[in-house]
């Protein structure tokens, strides 16, 4: 699966993690993750595989993440966003 500063910054998102967080996940700083998000840097392909591979991230569970992270972003109201909120983790 092909990671961009896209999907890795919204993965990132909807699970809630700091950068200091993912790149602690990844074995990179916060700050390198920071500039892959912004496009600066390229997710290298041995980070990729300790997402897919360590952490179990396959590409239904990237899919389910992101269309999350999209429906959260697109709420209006703190009721509908709690709902969305609700619906990520019963699922």
């Amino acid at each position: 699966m092909e990671w961009d500063n896209i999907k890795l910054n919204k993965v990132r998102k909807a699970l809630g993690l700091s950068l200091a967080e993912m790149g602690a996940l990844l074995n990179m700083s916060g700050v390198s993750v920071h500039h892959v998000e912004r496009g600066n840097y390229v997710l290298q392909p041995q980070y990729v595989d300790s997402l897919e591979k360590i952490y179990g991230l396959t590409p239904e569970k990237v899919t389910l993440l992101m269309d999350h992270y999209d429906a959260e972003r697109s709420a209006v109201g703190d009721k509908e966003r709690a709902i969305v909120k609700l619906k990520k983790v019963i699922k």
